[in-house]
């Protein structure tokens, strides 16, 4: 951003906590959050070919997917890491609360939360915490290389390849995707996962196969925001397929609601 952008940026932040502003939206051009270890990336595991009792076997029909690289120029991580630091230390440092990040450009629906070094010590994973009270959300393309690779729409493919993501942020010390024990979190919705509500978990936040687009509401009494992703299944590349509403409609993939921290409720 630069020295001046930066300062603006933390000036209006202050300003809004300080006058009572309950959801902060800050629009990026590249994701903030972190989707793999410093200095480049790990393997995901491909969805393994299933097969059930009666031997009808189920490819998962992605094997040429693989995430973007985590330390890579589409990220703050990898590119901006000290200036993300210090925007995230800020926003710690000075309580400002109810942060939403909002970006794409790196072709994989996901929500999930934030975390910076309090130390400066940012080649240091071990350093690293959540940022209280932030959240980014990174909307997939509405049409474009990335989640046109992942052509199997059947949920236990992208299930797997979800879990397999918890799995290996978590091993190497970082903040698996999704807001599972986010305070303030409800309503939580998958498509075709009925244990959304009750016990959400990574596929509940991330869609790796669909074009999509992200909406935000906010209640008028500022208390309650919901996040809506509505998308069609990803076609293969360069196919030209155009808009079919009967066979490909436009849907609800996830949603989910966050009450704002510093609500009468919190208060009591």
């Amino acid at each position: 951003m630069g020295l001046t952008q930066l300062a603006w940026l933390k000036q209006t932040l202050q300003e809004a906590q300080t006058k009572g502003t309950k959801w902060k939206f800050i629009s990026l051009s590249s994701p903030i959050d972190q989707i793999g270890p410093l200095g480049g990336a790990f393997t995901v595991d491909q969805p393994a070919t299933e097969c059930n009792v009666n031997h009808i076997c189920n490819s998962s029909g992605n094997t040429n997917y693989g995430p973007v690289n985590s330390d890579g120029g589409k990220s703050w991580i990898g590119g901006y890491r000290a200036e993300r630091n210090a925007l995230l230390k800020f926003i710690a440092d000075n309580s400002i609360t109810n942060v939403v990040f909002l970006a794409t450009d790196d072709h994989q629906n996901r929500v999930n939360e934030v975390t910076y070094s309090p130390t400066g010590d940012t080649e240091n994973q071990a350093s690293y915490i959540k940022v209280p009270y932030t959240i980014s959300i990174v909307a997939g393309p509405l049409g474009a290389t990335g989640p046109d690779l992942f052509l199997n729409h059947d949920f236990n493919s992208i299930k797997t390849i979800a879990d397999s993501f918890f799995v290996a942020q978590a091993a190497t010390g970082l903040e698996p995707f999704g807001l599972q024990g986010y305070p303030g979190l409800s309503h939580v919705t998958r498509e075709n996962d009925p244990n959304a509500s009750d016990a959400p978990s990574t596929v509940d936040f991330y869609s790796p196969d669909t074009f999509n687009y992200n909406t935000f509401h906010v209640s008028e009494d500022g208390e309650t925001l919901t996040v809506r992703s509505i998308g069609i299944s990803a076609n293969a590349q360069n196919t030209a397929i155009e808009y079919d509403q009967l066979n490909n409609p436009a849907r609800e993939i996830l949603s989910f609601k966050l009450k704002a921290f510093g609500t009468e409720a919190d208060k009591e």
